[in-house]
C-alpha cells in the first residue's frame, strides 16, 4: 500500500492533538495490522493524492479498533453491579473492521466490489 501513516499524523490529525488510545510504542505494530486489513478491501494499491487523507483516517480508525480488541481481549461488554461479561469473537471484530472501511471509503470508489 502506498499510503503510510506515522504517529504524528495519528496524534495531530486523527486525534486532534488529544491523547489517542494507541500509545506511541504500540502504534507501528497496530498501523501495520490496519494496513493489512484495509489493503484487502482496496481495488488498487495506489491511492490518489485527494483520497490519501481519507485512507489515512480509515487506517487510524481501524488501528484503534484492533488495539481495543487486543487490549481488552475478547471482552465485548462488562457490567459492574451484577458482574456480567460478554465476550466478542473474532468474527465480530472482522465485521466491525469491515464496517469502518466501508463507512470511510465506500463512497469513493476505492473498494473492490468483487465476490469475496
Amino acid at each position: 500500500m502506498t499510503v503510510k501513516v506515522n504517529f504524528e499524523f495519528y496524534f495531530n490529525s486523527f486525534c486532534d492533538g488529544r491523547c489517542g488510545i494507541i500509545p506511541a510504542e504500540s502504534f507501528d505494530r497496530c498501523i501495520r495490522q490496519a494496513e493489512r486489513e484495509v489493503e484487502g478491501y482496496l481495488l488498487c494499491k495506489t491511492v490518489s493524492a485527494e483520497d490519501e487523507s481519507l485512507v489515512k483516517l480509515c487506517l487510524c480508525e481501524v488501528a484503534e479498533l484492533l488495539f481495543k480488541f487486543e487490549k481488552n481481549g475478547d471482552v465485548k461488554s462488562e457490567t459492574i453491579d451484577g458482574y456480567s461479561v460478554v465476550f466478542a469473537d473474532k468474527a465480530n471484530v472482522a465485521e466491525s473492521v469491515r464496517k469502518v472501511i466501508f463507512q470511510r471509503l465506500g463512497s469513493r470508489g476505492l473498494l473492490f466490489a468483487g465476490v469475496e
